[in-house]
């Protein structure tokens, strides 16, 4: 057996916080990249044992290469951020679920509508087109 070098240089730890990706191949190579959200369990020279962080079958720990995580820095996190409030006249996305698919539409925000007993919305010009979308589902693009 010829000598493994890791490609990582990260060090890992019991209780660290790591996506695991995986991939399904066919003939024209990788098809579709999988990912889980996992932690640490064991640490090996060159594997791991991990958990899922959720899901039916969290509390079994699972065997992957410590190429195949990368490490989740929870101190570069802000927990205490919050998300940017757009204000009339910004450039928005506006991302809006139905039934199994996501659709976004850009735009300008026009108004901000806080009816009492209602939820917070928005009427944003798309072009030529006005639209009335959940408040909490648009982003800034530009100020």
């Amino acid at each position: 057996m010829g000598v493994r070098k890791l490609m990582s240089d990260t060090q890992f730890k019991t209780g660290d916080n790591v996506i695991v990706v995986g991939a399904t191949f066919d003939m024209n190579g990788v098809k579709t990249i999988h990912k889980e959200l996992c932690k640490v369990y064991l640490c090996g020279k060159y594997d791991v044992f991990v958990t899922k962080i959720s899901g039916v079958d969290s509390y079994r720990p699972f065997r992957v290469t410590l190429e195949s995580c990368q490490k989740i820095n929870m101190k570069k996190l802000n927990v205490r951020s919050r998300v940017s409030e757009p204000s009339i006249g910004d450039l928005v996305a506006a991302v809006i679920a139905k039934y199994a698919k996501a659709e976004h539409h850009v735009g300008r925000l026009e108004e901000i509508i806080e009816k009492p007993g209602s939820g917070k919305m928005a009427k944003i010009r798309i072009s030529d087109q006005i639209k009335y979308v959940d408040y909490n589902c648009l982003i800034i693009l530009e100020e």
